[in-house]
C-alpha cells in the first residue's frame, strides 16, 4: 500500500498545462504517464510511457497558449517481432507543438476543467534489429495535431496538480499513427507566491 501511495505522490509532480493563469501569468508544466497506441499503430506498437515539459503564458482568464516538448515510447508487440523475423525493435516519438487551452469555471474556484489543443511536429523513429543482422532505424518528421481534456487543482497559489488525456494523431505517409496519452502534471506559475 505504502509503495502505492508514493507511485502516485510521485506522479502527480508531474504536469502539461495548468488552467490557473491569469493575463500575464507564467508557467512552466512537466508531466509523465501513459503512451497508448490507437488505430492501425496498436498492430504494432504497445503501451508505453510519454514525459512532457513545456511553457505557457496567460492571456485571458480562461485562456492560456504555450509550448510543449514531449518523449514518447512505446513497446513492440511479439506478433509483430515474430512475423518480421526481428531480435528487437523500438518506437520512439518526439512531440515540439504549440497549444491553446480554455478553462471551465467551476464553484470551487481551485478546480478547473479544461480544453486543450495543439499543432505542430512529430519526430517518429523506429529501429529494428533483424535476426542475425544489425539494426536499421527510420525517422519521419511529420505534422500532427493533439487535442484532450484536463482538470487541475489548485494546491497553493504557485502549484496546481492535475491529469490529462489527450488524443495525438501524426500525419505519417500511408495512414496516420494515432495513440493516446494519460498522465498526471504539476505546474509552477513563475513570479507567483
Amino acid at each position: 500500500m505504502k509503495k502505492s501511495l508514493l507511485v502516485l505522490a510521485a506522479l502527480a509532480l508531474f504536469a502539461t498545462s495548468p488552467a490557473f493563469a491569469a493575463k500575464g501569468d507564467k508557467w512552466i508544466n512537466v508531466g509523465a504517464g501513459a503512451s497508448i497506441p490507437n488505430g492501425d499503430f496498436s498492430d504494432v506498437a504497445s503501451t508505453g510511457w510519454v514525459g512532457t515539459i513545456g511553457g505557457e503564458f496567460g492571456v485571458g482568464a480562461k485562456v492560456n497558449l504555450g509550448v510543449e516538448f514531449g518523449y514518447h515510447s512505446w513497446g513492440v508487440k511479439d506478433e509483430f517481432k515474430t512475423a518480421n523475423d526481428l531480435s528487437d525493435a523500438t518506437f520512439t516519438g518526439l512531440q515540439y507543438t504549440a497549444f491553446g487551452t480554455y478553462s471551465f469555471a467551476m464553484s470551487n474556484p481551485k478546480n478547473r476543467p479544461y480544453l486543450k489543443g495543439g499543432l505542430g511536429m512529430y519526430d517518429l523513429k523506429t529501429k529494428v534489429t533483424p535476426t542475425g543482422f544489425s539494426e536499421v532505424s527510420d525517422s519521419q518528421n511529420k505534422f500532427g495535431w493533439n487535442a484532450g481534456l484536463g482538470f487541475d487543482h489548485e494546491v497553493s497559489p504557485m502549484y496546481t496538480l492535475g491529469i490529462i488525456g489527450e488524443y495525438h494523431s501524426v500525419q505519417t505517409e500511408g495512414t496516420s499513427t494515432n495513440f493516446i496519452t494519460v498522465g498526471a502534471k504539476l505546474g509552477w506559475g513563475m513570479g507567483k507566491k
